[in-house]
């Protein structure tokens, strides 16, 4: 098993705000082909949008990786490294940026915070 093998991930990005808000999303139909990620973003069980991305492997058990997706109206960069434990499953730690100009429901622009997540 590897971070850059077509599994589906759960994944929790929350703000780094005085008071954070968290979006629990499910990154879904995820395909690695040569290094891009493709698939489809779920947030409260319904589809908002194409997932993109990157995955290179740099250690044995350890991928750079970046996901890129909508969010309401917000433009979401997410990127980290993906970690295969001692248990096998292999967990995502990184960080976020939402980019554009208007408010969402769940991430407002110009948040920042980190996102967590694990292969299911």
């Amino acid at each position: 098993m590897a971070a850059c093998d077509n599994k589906k991930w759960s994944m929790d990005l929350v703000t780094d705000d005085a008071q954070p808000k968290k979006a629990h999303l499910v990154f879904d139909n995820v395909k690695v082909n040569l290094g891009l990620i493709s698939g489809d973003v779920y947030y409260e069980e319904q589809r908002v949008s194409a997932l993109t991305g990157t995955c290179t492997p740099i250690a044995e058990k350890a991928s750079l990786m970046t996901f890129q997706f909508r969010l309401d109206q917000a433009d979401i960069f997410l990127g980290g490294t993906g970690v295969e434990r001692k248990d096998a499953k292999i967990y995502f730690y990184g960080g976020f940026r939402a980019f554009g100009t208007e408010r969402s429901a769940a991430l407002d622009p110009g948040d920042t915070g980190t996102g967590t997540g694990m292969q299911t």
